[in-house]
């Protein structure tokens, strides 16, 4: 809550930690070039070097750390840097994938490169075995896109299945592990059989602009921007320490606030006073399926989202439709599709909490939003 308002939009970003803030208050910025020979440069280039070894400590992994300006660009560095190293690649993705994914098909298409397009349910999960038997009949070096925990729905899927995957076809896998960082019970455990995992800073409350990735093998690999040959070639372009630093500080900060039992049991409950407002009117997207902690995707049956969100914008309850925007005009959810969804594709509205959302909160939430919205029970 900030001030009189509910920003209730975390997935989309975060507001600054409060440790970045005062890191910026204080104003003792590492400026320096990092690849500088002096003794500013050499400071700036051990911040960043300190930064890595807190981040393989942290997510307990020792991929190299791969930094840059967050998942677009890391998504595109990995997809397009996988099809560079390879005369012909298949791209396996699912349908409910993020658009910074899905927008990279056209272009490996355009190329020669194969693409294969997985389904999912109406709970947002798929056919394990039915992926496996599709990934194993192409013969051409594989790239998998796997959505740790989904942007609109909240769904989680299991690192231990994208490892069973790589186990029995051998294909690369690029996990998108953006929306996992205090938002599900063990976001710090990663597995180290997994190729490529991509995080970006200012969903977790760094500076934006900023992000970083575990790259189990960096020759598999070629680099897509060239230039200086900044971190070890992959990622050409001066690199950012005091960016990167607010990683640590920001991370740090999640870690010793984030409790995932009472931000889900607060969701839970926002849920089902929700239903008990609005009843058959609206429905949970995902509910029967593994969900985080912090994201709530309601389908208004009868209600566009963009004039939903208006009501609750101008109540002080900033929310999102969970799909993109073009031109002000709000478009229909490519994941609701895929789950089935068609006639409330557009319809949906995503509640994503912050990290310390708290039960005590529920009632006053729930109260505004049952004014707000009251004119569309039904």
């Amino acid at each position: 809550m900030s001030s009189d308002r509910f920003y209730l939009d975390y997935n989309a970003t975060s507001p600054l930690a409060n440790s970045v803030k005062s890191y910026l208050t204080r104003g003792d910025f590492l400026f320096a070039n990092p690849s500088s020979p002096h003794s500013s440069g050499k400071s700036a280039r051990k911040q960043i070097n300190q930064t890595k070894e807190f981040l393989q400590d942290f997510f307990s992994i020792k991929h190299p750390v791969l930094f840059h300006s967050g998942a677009t660009e890391s998504i595109n560095l990995c997809i397009k840097g996988f099809a560079a190293k390879n005369k012909k690649i298949h791209f396996f993705y699912f349908l409910s994938d993020h658009a910074a994914v899905t927008g990279n098909v056209a272009w490996l298409k355009s190329r020669g490169h194969e693409t294969t397009a997985l389904k999912i349910d109406q709970n947002g999960n798929f056919d394990l075995d039915e992926v496996i038997q599709t990934i194993k009949k192409s013969t051409l070096p594989t790239l998998l896109n796997f959505t740790w925990v989904h942007n609109e729905t909240g769904v989680e899927w299991k690192l231990e299945t994208a490892a069973e995957i790589k186990r029995q076809t051998q294909c690369y896998v690029h996990v998108d592990a953006v929306q996992s960082v205090a938002k599900i019970k063990n976001y710090q455990k990663l597995l180290a059989d997994l190729d490529f995992y991509t995080y970006s800073g200012h969903k977790f409350g760094s500076l934006k602009g900023v992000g970083f990735s575990f790259v189990k093998e960096l020759e598999a690999f070629n680099p897509i921007f060239h230039g200086g040959g900044q971190q070890q070639g992959q990622r050409s372009g001066t690199e950012n320490p005091m960016g990167v630093y607010t990683l640590q500080l920001a991370l740090t900060e999640r870690q010793s606030t984030y409790q995932y039992d009472e931000n889900l049991k607060a969701k839970k409950q926002f849920e089902a006073q929700l239903k008990a407002v609005f009843g058959e009117a609206i429905e949970i997207v995902g509910e029967k399926g593994t969900r985080n902690s912090n994201t709530s995707n309601i389908i208004f049956k009868k209600h566009k989202a963009d004039v939903l969100l208006t009501a609750l914008d101008l109540a002080g309850i900033e929310v999102s439709s969970g799909s993109a925007c073009s031109s002000g005009n709000l478009k229909r959810s490519e994941t609701l599709l895929a789950m089935g969804y068609e006639q409330e594709a557009d319809r949906g509205l995503r509640f994503s909490f912050a990290p310390d959302f708290h039960s005590s909160q529920v009632s006053d939430l729930i109260n505004r939003v049952n004014i707000s919205l009251k004119n569309f029970k039904n």
